[in-house]
């Protein structure tokens, strides 16, 4: 019986994801195909249009990163690791924002740069929040 819970507890977390990125991509599908007129919802300059559709698709890959990290969030918070999500959170993006300075101060920081740093930011924590999320359930079960 145990084995059955620790097991379900454990799939949890990749049952969610899979259905938000089922959503996302479905989405940013439906955003690229019509992302002139989704842009033009929100500035109706066309430069700006231009330009936000021309980086639309290394925004909408690079931000498919972000649910990774939410969904390993709150499996941490959920049993009971609220400080260690908040810990862990701050010192990857401390880390994070020693680069973006020391990229900064190189002249090497571009918006690309930012988004795959956020990425890699988003991609980090949820290694660590799953890594950390498979202990304690250990912990629990056993």
């Amino acid at each position: 019986m145990a084995e059955k819970n620790k097991n379900k507890l454990l799939n949890l977390p990749f049952i969610a994801l899979t259905i938000i990125l089922i959503i996302y991509l479905i989405i940013a599908a439906i955003l690229y195909i019509i992302r002139p007129l989704s842009i033009a919802f929100f500035t109706n300059k066309p430069e700006i249009i231009e330009r936000a559709s021309s980086i639309l698709l290394l925004v909408l890959f690079t931000s498919i990163a972000q649910p990774f990290f939410e969904v390993a969030k709150f499996n941490l918070q959920a049993v009971g690791k609220e400080k260690i999500a908040l810990v862990i959170t701050g010192v990857v993006n401390l880390l994070i924002f020693g680069v973006l300075i020391y990229l900064k101060q190189s002249s090497e920081l571009n918006l690309k740069t930012i988004l795959l740093l956020l990425s890699c930011n988003y991609l980090v924590l949820y290694l660590i929040f799953t890594l950390f999320y498979r202990l304690e359930i250990n912990k629990i079960i056993h």
